[in-house]
């Protein structure tokens, strides 16, 4: 037995506890060799299943039994999240399940919401899903416990006959399997942004205490002071730089599992960006992955579809790579325009796969789910074709597989940009109002504007209407769009009632998924949108080519 024995039976037995459920007795006797965790999820009368990764590697019989199985093995080596996927029930089940998967990438412990499972082949249950982290011999395998929360099931509706199209219910296991992904490269820069960021923090703290007048250790000669600052502001540079990346990553990975929204048009370049962000870290594990991206405008859609399309494309051109090695393989993806067009080609110089057209599975990389190469075409090629669109697939024997898109171009409804606005008093420093319902972020923004601007801040819509009002008016308001009691959308209506001129001044800013009735408004708007983690850089730049002071600041008054 290995020296974890005690620890992972700790945390099988804890189950059982959790969920009221006595454990089957025991064959061994107490002076015994002490059972293996496997013996232990076996006694457990509730299902029970035990995954390394997204892998399943055991389940027990009742586990067995609610997924519709005589023998329990059959489910060792299936996906986890492909099984769930299979047997959740309705929209809000699929998000819950969605969030959920998300969650356990990090967390040690995380439970679902309560969710309709399809139970073998009859019935409808509502349960909870709990997923806890052990080791094993140095090895993290993951609990995972079902909770029945309603006895009573309900019988499952009768299964469409099947009509060759991908249904919603696999795109949206598809989403899953690919934001899991993406959710994963986060972990890279919140690592060293966490790490970089304590050490600065030690560092500032220690420089402090030398600078104390009482300290044993003063620091008179101010190179030895420079010196120990250097190391800081690289640390915080690196910082700074994961930031950004982690920021890109969770606006590519909202774009992928946001509503799907009524069709507009979408800008192809920035879902094709998002799409090689997402899938640069599973890509570069098989092979280099090159970019040539000329193509600019827009197509109708909406934005989880079309980074959908271009992402599972590029994944499984990357999974289809049998012992993928950056050294031996690369994926190209180009984008062009053509008469009305966009033409965006993926291709490979793997070998091509014979029968592509009835391609089932192939094996990509150790410790990797297999890829049914047929399906995901199928998905890829509904989806462009909900776009308008279509997809072909080229192979050429003993070069490689070229994948094309092609989608109609459209124009924008969206109305242009303002390029800049009149400052209100020239030759004075102008005024920015800040408006957010959360006081870090109004901390944040001000201290990032305050050194060129005269700022005041606004913790909701009334207190920013009152302060249009009465100590207006402002150069510039900077304004969330989700906020309680008064949101965005709602106070730039009611400012261009009492102000017909504060209208657009206007910036607003956005932390997630923009609802249909906001998206309404802000197509007829000019107004810039930012969206949230604001990067400084931008912001600095977005309100100083507003207002024209990127070049010409004044001066704050003196205290």
């Amino acid at each position: 037995m290995g020296d974890g024995t005690k620890e992972r039976e700790s945390a099988l037995l804890s189950v059982a506890a959790r969920t009221g459920a006595p454990l089957a007795e025991s064959k061994g006797s107490s002076t015994g060799p002490r059972p293996t965790y496997t013996s232990v999820v076996d006694a457990l009368p509730v299902p029970v299943l035990v995954a390394r990764g997204d892998r399943i590697s055991y389940a027990n019989a009742p586990c067995a039994e609610l997924f519709g199985l005589v023998d329990a093995n059959r489910l060792a080596g299936r996906s986890l999240s492909g099984t769930l996927e299979a047997r959740v029930v309705g929209e809000r089940a699929k998000k819950d399940l969605l969030l959920w998967l998300l969650e356990g990438k990090t967390a040690s412990e995380v439970t679902s919401a309560a969710m309709d499972l399809h139970c073998g082949d009859k019935d409808i249950e509502a349960m909870t899903v709990t997923r806890r982290t052990f080791l094993v011999d140095q090895e993290t395998l993951a609990l995972v416990t079902f909770v029945r929360t309603s006895q009573s099931g309900h019988p499952a509706a009768p299964s469409e006959p099947p009509s060759g199209r991908i249904s919603e219910t696999e795109r949206l296991g598809s989403i899953t399997q690919l934001a899991s992904s993406a959710a994963q490269a986060v972990n890279n820069p919140l690592a060293y942004i966490a790490s970089n960021v304590t050490y600065s923090a030690e560092r500032l703290r220690y420089i402090s205490a030398l600078l104390d007048e009482g300290s044993s250790m003063q620091v008179d000669d101010p190179r030895t002071l420079r010196g120990l600052l250097l190391p800081v502001l690289e640390a915080l540079g690196e910082a700074h730089v994961g930031a950004g990346k982690a920021s890109q990553l969770i606006k590519d990975l909202r774009s992928l599992i946001e509503q799907d929204t009524a069709f507009c048009p979408v800008d192809v370049h920035t879902a094709l960006e998002a799409a090689l962000h997402m899938a640069e870290s599973e890509v570069l594990l098989r092979a280099r992955l090159r970019a040539d991206l000329e193509a600019t405008g827009f197509v109708l859609g909406n934005t989880a579809r079309l980074t959908q399309l271009f992402l599972s494309l590029i994944v499984s051109r990357a999974q289809s790579l049998e012992g993928g090695s950056p050294q031996r393989f690369r994926i190209d993806v180009r984008s062009r325009t053509e008469d009305g067009w966009v033409v965006v080609a993926v291709s490979d110089n793997g070998q091509a796969v014979a029968g592509l057209e009835e391609a089932g599975s192939l094996a990509p990389s150790a410790g990797q789910p297999a890829l049914d190469v047929g399906a995901t075409l199928d998905m890829c090629k509904d989806l462009a074709a909900s776009l308008h669109g279509s997809l072909e697939v080229h192979v050429v024997p003993d070069v490689g597989t070229v994948t094309t898109v092609r989608l109609p171009l459209k124009d924008s409804s969206r109305k242009p940009l303002l390029a800049s606005l009149t400052p209100l008093r020239p030759g004075r420093r102008t005024r920015v109002l800040i408006v957010d319902n959360e006081p870090l972020i109004v901390r944040a923004l001000s201290r990032l504007l305050k050194a060129d601007h005269d700022v005041e801040t606004a913790g909701g819509g009334h207190e920013a209407l009152d302060l249009i009002q009465h100590s207006g008016p402002f150069d510039l308001v900077l304004c969330d769009l989700a906020m309680p009691e008064m949101n965005g959308i709602e106070l730039f209506q009611q400012t261009v009632q009492v102000a017909p001129d504060m209208g657009p001044r206007f910036i607003f800013v956005t932390g997630g998924a923009v609802a249909d009735s906001f998206h309404a408004v802000l197509e007829t708007l000019p107004n810039r949108i930012l969206e949230k983690p604001v990067q400084p850089e931008l912001l600095r730049e977005v309100v100083g080519q507003l207002l024209g002071t990127r070049d010409a600041v004044v001066p704050a008054p003196r205290a």
